[in-house]
């Protein structure tokens, strides 16, 4: 027993089996030369992403192949310590090891026999990447804008924020003063908005409201949130401050931010506050409307006229030269249906949830908000809660809002071509086990997708992204046609 104490391996909770895997090579490398086979590479390429645990199952179930356990003997949260074992003293070992008081867990996969080779995933069936850069589980992303995601660390006593330079790999994380719960940028000022709730950054905060000459504009704001707007996510701290107007406050921190042009919106049951700059390049807030603060985000979109619609439970508005209007249609949609993309001068598309047989499923509409003209298309293999969204100058993306998770039988995102009518899915399974959060293009071109399970987050950069969605999609989704509307926009429900 001693004898194996010397040849444990203490690896971190937050590790990966690649980095296990060269770990274990240069400790037992000699003596266990089969450790050096490339079967151990292919395994660990093919479980990139995966649950830790679950890539440790695989690896202790592979390694029974050549004769061997691998067991877990720490009693720590933090660190993991491996030994090997040779089966035929495997029972003994468990044996003694728990009369001694020692607590030990051995890797294995579950209906898998010893000698059996481990569970292996289709490599068809998921994204290939160059890298899955994972978080500890006292880590979340909150929102991911332009070439940074934002977030925040927890830590005993308050939540540490922190920024993620994406263009970087490994991705580069540094901490901020504050905690960024919503952003938005803008490509045409190269502006970031972050909405912050200051009450879980540190002490600093205050030095830098003071330095910044913004304190006492912070006590008149009746709550404790705030709009941070610059270039540098890493010079936040230099941020222009916005506050409330005087006799309103800020929504939820976590509230949706829109650039247009040059000017922000966002709001939150009743409340839409509007954001641009004066003559001298400071920003401040104007409410558009002060209601109440009822549940439900305010969602907007501009069309190709310049016009915004804007609209939550309650309401239907538009805003055209700084000045909300109701809209004659009145509010006759759920929450979600200016969650979506404009389709020409005056008409916008968004998806609208229908009920069929029993099953909630989810409409495709395309409608001019002056005539009320409309068309419609049932979107196969998706949830209810799914929306359209701009990806690129080419493809449209089909999220949803419960990440794809919602059941196995829907997918995780399509994209959809306007101009070919081509649908190309992102089927469940593409990131083994993990749930989509967000799917970004940066300012370079590539392509950054955050995913998340239920303990980690991980930043993963594809490789052959379009050729993997090209291959797995065979044979091709056929959406149904577009049917205009059998009644009128304003009794469509």
């Amino acid at each position: 027993m001693g004898d194996l104490k010397s040849k444990e391996i203490e690896i971190p909770q937050d590790s990966d089996l690649k980095d296990t895997l060269e770990e274990c090579k240069k400790a037992w490398g000699n003596e266990y030369p089969f450790l050096n086979k490339v079967v151990f590479e292919e395994l660990a390429e093919n479980y990139t992403g995966e649950y830790f645990q679950d890539e440790l199952d695989a690896f202790g179930q592979e390694l029974t192949t050549f004769g061997y356990a691998l067991y877990d003997i720490s009693n720590s949260e933090d660190d993991i310590t491996l030994v090997l074992v040779a089966e035929p003293g495997c029972k003994s070992f468990e044996k003694t090891w728990k009369k001694q008081g020692g607590l030990c867990k051995a890797y294995k996969q579950q209906g898998r026999k010893f000698g059996e080779n481990a569970r292996r995933f289709n490599p068809a069936d998921k994204t290939p990447c160059s890298n899955a850069y994972i978080y500890p589980s006292d880590v979340s992303i909150c929102s991911v804008a332009g070439d940074y995601a934002f977030g925040y660390m927890k830590t005993r006593k308050k939540r540490m924020g922190i920024a993620v330079d994406l263009k970087v790999n490994p991705p580069d994380t540094f901490k901020t003063k504050r905690v960024v719960y919503s952003c938005a940028y803008s490509q045409k000022t190269g502006l970031y908005a972050a909405f912050c709730d200051i009450s879980d950054a540190d002490s600093s905060i205050a030095l830098a409201l003071l330095i910044l000459g913004k304190s006492s504009e912070m006590e008149d704001s009746p709550d404790d949130k705030i709009i941070a707007i610059g270039k540098n996510p890493k010079e936040m701290e230099r941020w222009q401050i916005v506050k409330a107007p005087t006799g309103s406050a800020f929504p939820p921190a976590t509230a949706k931010l829109y650039w247009f042009d040059v000017k922000l919106y966002f709001g939150y049951g009743e409340k839409v506050f509007m954001i641009q700059a004066d003559r001298s390049g400071i920003y401040r807030c104007t409410a558009l409307m002060n209601g109440k603060s009822t549940f439900g985000n305010v969602h907007f979109i501009q069309t190709g006229d310049k016009t915004i619609y804007l609209n939550n439970v309650s309401f239907l508005a538009t805003i055209k030269n700084g000045t909300l209007k109701n809209h004659p249609f009145g509010a006759l949609h759920s929450n979600d249906m200016l969650r979506g993309i404009s389709s020409g001068k005056n008409s916008l598309m968004y998806c609208r949830t229908i009920a069929r047989n029993g099953k909630l499923t989810p409409d495709l509409i395309d409608v001019n908000m002056v005539t009320g003209a409309y068309r419609r298309r049932l979107l196969k293999n998706m949830d209810h809660w799914a929306y359209p969204s701009y990806f690129n100058a080419e493809w449209v993306a089909i999220c949803t809002s419960s990440g794809g998770v919602s059941s196995k039988s829907y997918d995780l995102m399509q994209f959809w071509n306007p101009a070919t009518d081509r649908f190309l899915r992102l089927k469940i399974g593409a990131f083994g086990k993990n749930n989509l959060v967000q799917i970004q293009i940066l300012s370079t071109g590539e392509i950054i997708i955050v995913v998340a399970n239920r303990s980690e987050y991980q930043i993963r950069r594809p490789t052959g992204f379009w050729d993997f969605l090209e291959k797995s999609n065979v044979p091709p989704l056929k959406n149904e046609d577009w049917q205009p509307g059998s009644v009128p926009f304003t009794e469509l429900r």
